[in-house]
């Protein structure tokens, strides 16, 4: 047995323990180098009612797992000095929001009030971390 066909076997093995520990019927197992995809492993059910397998090809709701991954990012920006996280959203995303979709009429809503993830605009917070600019 090759050491890829190794992994895969734990891999699936662990795929499976998952499925039946956690509420979530079926995934897909990806890993990727710089220039290929490694290992493709889909494993559970995409749809419980019909017992349709997850296949390499089924496409999933992101839901919010990027919030994640455009949090670290923005933060790295922030410390490598090229994002400002007070400054409006409309600095980096001209147009992107208007002054009405705050509650805050003195301000814009800024990289820090996304990074919150609340389910709405909120004023901005200055880095004394009063509301309101």
């Amino acid at each position: 047995m090759t050491s890829i066909e190794i992994v895969t076997q734990r891999l699936r093995a662990l795929a499976d323990e998952f499925t039946q520990h956690w509420p979530i019927p079926g995934g897909i197992i990806v890993a990727v180098s710089r220039d290929e995809t490694l290992l493709e492993l889909p494993f559970g059910l995409a749809n419980i009612d019909a017992r349709q397998p997850v296949t390499r090809d089924h496409l999933f709701a992101i839901g919010s797992i990027s919030k994640g991954f455009v949090g670290l990012t923005l933060l790295q920006l922030a410390e490598e000095g090229k994002v400002d996280l007070d400054a409006p959203v409309t600095t980096y995303l001209p147009g992107s929001v208007s002054a009405r979709t705050t509650r805050c009429s003195r301000c814009a809503i800024c990289s820090t009030t996304l990074l919150d993830c609340l389910p709405g605009p909120t004023p901005c917070r200055t880095k004394s971390g009063k509301a309101g600019g």
